[in-house]
């Protein structure tokens, strides 16, 4: 903790703090061992599922659909992203499902692509073997940065959204020094009641998303490229599609606040998108167990309260 000692937090001994560390990112003190409840988990089933640049339309709906109907199976997820590489754009989507049924009637939306698909690696499977297969898909070694905002379901927004990304891939590749590993994608990740409403057990968590406004889409804005003289260029083109997918959310009326903290770039205020209420209640649970602002003012990462205003 801020004063040295080290202490053990629990919801039962310090509520307020506990509250806080649950979201608060580095502000409170420095976590060094932490319990979790678990759930066993044996055989599931899913996998990735590739598909043509023109299937995007079709994979929007299937998404929204999903979203629309993810409460009445909570044990299904899916991400499906829109990327480009090797001078191709393409569209895809993972899906996750907790129990070891091929094709659960929750994904029916998505039967409309099968046709489509030109790669299939679904299967039933262990967690490990899944987490692997996405691993195995990430570029090591290169540069990388994130941007995120949140929307409100719509498929109409998604299709909007991929335009503006592909204008800004287009306007940038033909300029890129090295291609090697240049690879931006658009990622849709649907969050539905469930999740939030276990996130907000024990008191409450400042990072949850409330329940009562959704379902929501968290959208990843994520470019890897090779070459520091690149750096405007990218830098440049996610700034823009950030902007400009917000804007089109706004204007639609289905821009959220909230910022998902673990995909928020560094210039974005994830605080911010908790609430003003939630905020306020970090801060002061911040005076009272660091007064003098030491994991403020003196731990460097990570994104800070704004103590008295000031990030």
């Amino acid at each position: 903790m801020a004063d040295g000692r080290v202490a053990n937090i629990t919801y039962q001994t310090n509520p307020d703090l506990y509250f806080a560390l649950r979201g608060g990112a580095n502000n409170f003190g420095i976590v060094t061992k932490f319990h979790l409840e678990t759930h066993p988990l044996g055989e599931m089933w899913g996998g990735v599922k590739v598909y043509p640049a023109a299937a995007n339309l079709t994979l929007s709906k299937a998404v929204e659909t999903f979203l629309d109907n993810a409460h009445t199976d909570p044990d299904a997820s899916i991400i499906a992203s829109y990327s480009y590489r090797d001078g191709n754009f393409s569209t895809s989507c993972i899906f996750d499902h907790a129990k070891p049924q091929a094709n659960p009637p929750i994904f029916d939306a998505f039967l409309a692509l099968e046709n489509e698909k030109t790669f299939d690696s679904t299967r039933t499977a262990n967690l490990t073997s899944f987490t692997n297969e996405l691993n195995s898909g990430v570029p090591k070694g290169f540069r990388q940065r994130f941007t995120t905002a949140t929307f409100k379901n719509s498929a109409a927004l998604q299709s909007q959204v991929i335009d503006i990304f592909v204008s800004e891939v287009n306007a940038i590749q033909g300029s890129i020094t090295n291609r090697t590993g240049f690879n931006p994608i658009i990622s849709f990740e649907p969050i539905f009641t469930a999740p939030r409403e276990v996130l907000n057990r024990n008191g409450g968590n400042a990072f949850s998303p409330p329940t009562t406004d959704g379902p929501w889409m968290f959208v990843l804005f994520s470019f890897t490229w090779a070459s520091v003289t690149d750096d405007a260029n990218v830098l440049r083109a996610i700034e823009n599609l950030t902007n400009r997918s917000i804007a089109a959310a706004k204007a639609k009326g289905l821009l959220t606040e909230y910022i998902y903290l673990n995909d928020a770039g560094p210039e974005q205020l994830p605080f911010e998108g908790y609430g003003a209420g939630n905020l306020q209640r970090l801060r002061q649970i911040s005076k009272k167990y660091d007064p003098e602002a030491i994991f403020q003012r003196l731990l460097p990462g990570g994104f800070k309260l704004g103590i008295d205003g000031k990030y």
